[in-house]
């Protein structure tokens, strides 16, 4: 890697994009992409990006109508593709791939200056990274929300130029109207920031950028609806009331029908049917299921804490290939090694991430600022239902500090050796 590192700059980049290139062709071999390709969140941007195109109406159903379940960007983006290229798989692969691996090298400029070990390390493994590479062939709003994310955090932490502060509250409106749970991370930074000391006079300014930003899709939703500035509705309660009961996410993949254990204890029968009922419709239902959470909160706060316990390492860990369809035979020893694999290449990543995490407060705050998107989402996450897919775009945040880690190690590891023998 030293070697690599020492070649000029188009030398290294052009070896980012052969690996990250090569990683891409392993995943078509051992994943089939058309299996899964409009299924479950896929459907409703495939539908609502065509509305968009179709019938300038960013909305679903028949006839079309508007509406406020998700914020618009990703949807837009897909309803671009659709309409340049058509129902095309290799369409949104090749382009989503381009995407990632292009944040890979914007990554690689901006830590630069910081580090050019750390940076080559970073784009290396956030480029080649299969769980990303997985990512890129279906229909999630993680594709570019993850790109938004992280140019958003790399230039208000790293950037010299005076602009940044605009440049990154501009890039986290365009976060939060990807993906909306987002939504509080502007203000969680900005007291992030203050906690540690670090005042910075631009801040205000990067609040107003992200309130510029996402302002006139809250303002479509305020003239469209009865009226309340919001930016999205309908999926916060169902979320919400799934994180008070679910200890694993894997019901939704085997049934979509509510387990029984799910009903407050002494829960009557037309209670359950109703939840039932109401759940079939739940995007309809968003205030109903926010009620729920609350009344099982309050009268089970202890089991509901117990669970959000149980239930938070499913963010982190897994294989992440849960979404796609593997070739290998489900239960055979090769879909059992390529699961093992993944999991373990997982693993290694969150856990040497969370050691970088730690290694950075003590040495290098301004590195440190990197892990406010980590934190927030483990936080935000805790009580809603969760899969590994949720923290797909803070990952490469997690790759970053690994390779933090993995440097700093290294560097120690050279200077002992480098010592003469009976150096103290």
């Amino acid at each position: 890697m030293l070697s690599i590192i020492n070649q000029n700059i188009s030398y290294r980049v052009t070896f980012i994009i052969a690996f990250a290139i090569i990683v891409r062709i392993i995943m078509l071999i051992l994943f089939d992409f058309n299996c899964l390709f409009a299924t479950g969140d896929s459907l409703y941007y495939l539908e609502v990006g065509r509305n968009i195109f179709n019938f300038a109406i960013h909305g679903e159903g028949n006839p079309v109508t508007a509406s406020y379940y998700r914020p618009p960007i990703y949807s837009a983006f897909v309803g671009l593709i659709d309409t340049i290229f058509g129902y095309n798989l290799n369409a949104f692969f090749i382009i989503q791939s381009i995407i990632s691996i292009w944040g890979a090298i914007i990554t690689y400029f901006l830590l630069s200056e910081h580090s050019k070990h750390i940076s080559f390390l970073s784009s290396l493994l956030i480029a080649s990274s299969p769980f990303e590479a997985l990512m890129n062939s279906r229909v999630f709003s993680e594709n570019i929300t993850t790109m938004f994310l992280l140019m958003s955090f790399l230039i208000m932490v790293f950037s010299q130029k005076k602009s940044r502060f605009i440049i990154s509250g501009i890039l986290m409106g365009f976060t939060i109207l990807s993906r909306d749970v987002y939504l509080l991370l502007p203000i969680f930074t900005v007291m992030f920031f203050m906690i540690i000391n670090k005042r910075e006079k631009g801040l205000i300014i990067y609040l107003i950028a992200v309130i510029i930003t996402i302002s006139p899709w809250i303002i479509r939703n305020f003239q469209l609806s009865n009226g309340g500035l919001f930016l999205s509705k309908g999926i916060l309660g169902p979320g919400l009331w799934i994180g008070t009961w679910e200890k694993n996410p894997d019901w939704m993949r085997n049934s979509k029908l509510l387990p029984d254990d799910v009903f407050i204890i002494g829960t009557n029968e037309d209670k359950k049917n109703e939840i039932r009922d109401r759940w079939e419709h739940r995007n309809q239902f968003d205030q109903y299921f926010k009620n729920l959470s609350f009344e099982k909160i309050t009268s089970e706060p202890l089991d509901v804490i117990k669970t959000w316990i149980i239930r938070a390492p499913r963010l982190w860990f897994g294989t992440r290939s849960d979404h796609y369809a593997m070739r290998a035979v489900s239960g055979s020893h090769k879909y059992f090694f390529y699961k093992s694999v993944f999991f373990m290449l997982n693993a290694i990543i969150i856990i040497t991430g969370i050691l970088g995490i730690f290694a950075s407060y003590k040495n290098d705050k301004r590195f440190f600022l990197l892990s406010i998107p980590i934190i927030y989402v483990f936080i935000i996450f805790l009580p809603l239902h969760v899969e590994t897919r949720y923290s797909a775009s803070v990952l490469p945040f997690i790759i970053i500090f690994s390779s933090y880690f993995i440097v700093k190690k290294w560097i120690i590891y050279r200077g002992n050796q480098s010592r003469p023998e009976g150096y103290n």
